[in-house]
């Protein structure tokens, strides 16, 4: 007998393995998907989660990216972890039973848990189990997914501690022909917040930049700090259209953080923050355009809005930004 979570997560398996079937050149028309980071679900920590898996769904989006710290995590037991994670599936049902995956990569609080591995794989298991096409020794933490006219590809930043499988990643953007390509993991590459992440290895966040622009990718999505922030990687050749940008989504539930800097070791990067927002709210991305290989972006970031009045709870669009992803 199927629990209700079981048959949901059923639903969110035969719809990623439809996605990953679909020809490179399908035409799209307009799709989207969301992005958001750091829930930091627990027994007592839904709220914020459920209103934002409620937003997502009139949004109607094709996939859902969760950048990481799904749980709070902590000095707990095995049971207490594995029932956070649980959780989190419960939380998204209504996403996945509408049909909609959800994909998301482990953060520090996942990681950082004992037995921590065994604990992820087992609650993304079976029916929820994530893609196994990662590398070796990463299955189920790293893995790509292709859907529409897009490369999604989840990157485990904890294997090799504040490090990505890079050979991985190059094979997967040199196989790639989708006209998008779409990279997430919990730590930022250039530090805005947090101090542990990417760049406590530059010469290797750096081979991870390089590899990023060479295939045409214009965002990395992270999370790990507690806002949202849009910055363009400029790399210093005079043609911003070739720039990465690193969007940071940790607006999902954790404590809002409203401070930022960009004064980690960035060379020969220069960040040039361009959003920014310091409340709840989660990331709506939008694809668009004329032809089958539609190159347009639309990124609108949705902030949580609660009335004085009513206490009703809304996500408004407060940022908006566009541009087009290069000819390959």
């Amino acid at each position: 007998m199927w629990s209700v979570r079981g048959c949901l997560w059923l639903v969110l398996l035969t719809f990623c393995l439809a996605g990953c079937s679909e020809p490179p050149a399908l035409r799209t028309n307009s799709w989207r998907f969301v992005v958001v980071g750091d829930l930091h679900l627990s027994a007592t920590r839904t709220t914020v989660a459920n209103q934002l898996v409620a937003a997502m769904r009139r949004d109607d989006p094709s996939l859902v990216l969760i950048t990481g710290d799904l749980v709070e995590g902590g000095s707990l037991t095995a049971d207490q972890i594995q029932g956070q994670l649980d959780t989190f599936l419960d939380v998204m049902a209504p996403l996945t039973g509408d049909g909609i995956p959800v994909y998301p990569v482990r953060g520090n609080r996942e990681a950082g848990m004992t037995d921590g591995v065994r604990l992820w794989n087992a609650a993304f298991s079976g029916i929820a189990a994530l893609p196994a096409n990662g590398p070796e020794g990463e299955t189920g933490l790293t893995y790509a997914v292709a859907r529409h006219n897009a490369l999604f590809i989840g990157m485990d930043a904890y294997v090799n501690r504040r490090r990505v499988n890079q050979a991985w990643l190059d094979g997967q953007l040199a196989a790639n022909v989708r006209p998008h390509v779409f990279v997430f993991a919990h730590p930022a590459a250039f530090k805005s917040s947090h101090a542990d992440i990417l760049d406590d290895y530059p010469d290797d966040r750096n081979a991870l930049w390089r590899s990023l622009s060479a295939a045409g990718a214009r965002l990395y999505f992270c999370g790990h700090d507690h806002f949202f922030d849009l910055t363009r990687i400029d790399n210093g050749d005079g043609e911003p259209d070739d720039d990465v940008f690193q969007v940071v989504t940790g607006t999902g539930g954790a404590w809002i953080v409203s401070s930022f800097d960009f004064d980690g070791p960035n060379d020969p990067y220069t960040p040039v923050p361009l959003l920014h927002g310091a409340e709840f709210g989660y990331l709506l991305v939008e694809i668009s355009g004329q032809g089958e290989r539609d190159r347009d972006v639309t990124l609108t970031w949705k902030m949580r809005v609660t009335d004085p009045l009513s206490g009703a709870v809304s996500f408004e669009p407060v940022h908006r930004f566009n541009y087009r992803a290069l000819q390959r």
